[in-house]
């Protein structure tokens, strides 16, 4: 008789908590929802944000280039190859010079 009564109470328990266990599983799905919105509602905003903040420093980045460095570099191009127009005119009848001057520094030996 008595294993019975614990059968019953056995029984009883499980389907108690089995519903907590179903109460739960929802309370847990609802929130994992309500957390899905939230992000996509928080995370696209700033992606957007990101992705027009991108687009403004590539765009001042070719602007910098097309207005500073590309200037630069063809200044830099002009007066290297003048120097080396106006030494190759300036040195036509001498002969090379083998010697190290005392002022340059030989790197080979570092």
């Amino acid at each position: 008789m008595w294993l019975e009564i614990v059968r019953d109470i056995a029984i009883v328990l499980l389907a108690v908590v089995s519903i907590i266990i179903g109460i739960l599983l929802i309370v847990t799905l609802a929130r994992i929802r309500e957390l899905i919105l939230i992000l996509r509602n928080e995370v696209t905003p700033v992606l957007t944000s990101i992705k027009d903040t991108t687009k403004t420093v590539k765009g001042t980045a070719t602007i910098v280039t097309d207005t500073v460095v590309n200037p630069l570099v063809k200044i830099n191009s002009v007066s290297k190859g003048a120097l080396k127009g106006a030494l190759y005119f300036l040195t036509m009848g001498h002969k090379p010079n083998n010697k190290a001057s005392p002022t340059s520094v030989d790197n080979s030996r570092s």
